[in-house]
């Protein structure tokens, strides 16, 4: 049984805390100030030093030459990105739905079940997709969907109705569909089938990393493009003490609209400033999310095989270390995708 790698688990303890933290107190601190240079610094001293002693343990935790397969590192770039994504617009849209539309907990929640119903829908179309054009086409083009659908996320407003809501936020599903069981196949069958484990908790490694530093970069951006809307917003209307308040955060402000003495003469204006300049920082937000999942986009469309013969053909993926095709792991999105079809040399396994 392999030994524990306790030094690597803290490393990255430590690594991901210091840069969570640079990200999360950014907008309050400043992002050049002397703290979040050397948080930012920390953490990438600290990370590197896990890659390092992760490559130079001899049983590390998580063995960094499997990145040298593009399939393995490609869609666990893909699984990141989107993830990052997803945690960090459902982070927004839930302060969105009840601090700007004024939604119940009860109606916010339910405005997203047909995201997930979508998504339950169309994961398991996606595989006959994946069978048919390759992993590469169906995680690109799930991709592309999120891409659209963050862009078009820009349309909300201080009024948006119901269905205009539901009818964008449900495609975010439908793309996630089409990223996560095919990202999730690369991810599981690029590794030799001893190390299933370890494809595991890769995939769920990267789910969670990029669902954290999502919530913690989307919202800081949020955060920042706010306060200062905010503070530009209610000049020389409120009081400097209700700025400082009602800069903190949306809730905040509505807090002190609705129970400040001081602020009862400027209630409506406290309210008005501080749901525009929510979502005048969700649109910044959501422009940069996009941008970052189109160059995701444009990474897996060059480094992600299309098929598990592609890798093995041009000497890379499990070849890199020292396997062969036989010792890959089988597909696991069924038994359609995973049939073996014989074919001139030898049998080659559909990606």
């Amino acid at each position: 049984m392999p030994r524990l790698d306790p030094i690597g688990a803290l490393l990255s303890i430590a690594g991901l805390i210091a840069l969570l933290w640079g990200i999360i107190e950014g907008p309050g601190k400043g992002w050049t100030s002397g703290s979040e240079l050397v948080a930012f610094a920390i953490a990438a001293v600290v990370l590197g030093t896990f890659g390092w002693w992760e490559l130079h343990t001899d049983e590390p935790m998580l063995d960094m030459r499997y990145f040298r397969n593009r399939r393995f590192s490609a869609a666990s770039a893909a699984v990141t990105i989107t993830f990052l994504t997803l945690f960090g617009t459902i982070f927004l849209l839930t302060q969105y739905f009840q601090n700007v539309l004024g939604y119940s907990t009860l109606k916010a929640g339910s405005m997203l079940v047909p995201q997930a119903v979508l998504m339950m829908v169309f994961a398991p179309l996606s595989t006959r997709w994946v069978h048919r054009f390759g992993n590469k086409v169906v995680v690109v083009f799930g991709m592309l969907v999120v891409t659209g659908t963050l862009l078009a996320m820009t349309t909300f407003q201080v009024d948006s109705s119901v269905f205009h809501v539901i009818a964008i936020t449900s495609l975010l599903g439908f793309g996630m569909a089409h990223v996560m069981p095919a990202a999730t196949e690369s991810i599981m069958g690029s590794l030799p089938r001893e190390k299933a484990g370890v494809g595991s908790a890769m995939n769920d490694t990267t789910r969670q990393v990029g669902g954290a530093v999502g919530v913690g970069l989307l919202g800081s951006i949020l955060s920042s493009r706010y306060g200062a809307h905010v503070t530009s917003g209610l000049s020389g209307i409120a009081p400097s003490s209700l700025i400082d308040k009602a800069k903190d955060s949306v809730g905040s402000a509505l807090g002190v609209a609705q129970n400040d003495p001081a602020a009862q003469s400027i209630r409506t204006q406290i309210t008005a400033t501080a749901r525009s300049s929510f979502v005048n920082g969700m649109h910044t937000s959501l422009y940069i999310a996009a941008a970052i999942v189109i160059v995701g986009a444009a990474a897996v469309l060059k480094f992600l095989p299309a098929r598990t013969h592609d890798v093995d053909a041009d000497g890379r993926g499990a070849v890199a270390y020292g396997l062969g095709p036989a010792d890959v792991a089988p597909l696991t999105l069924g038994t359609d995708i995973a049939e073996e079809i014989e074919v001139g040399r030898g049998a080659i396994h559909t990606g």
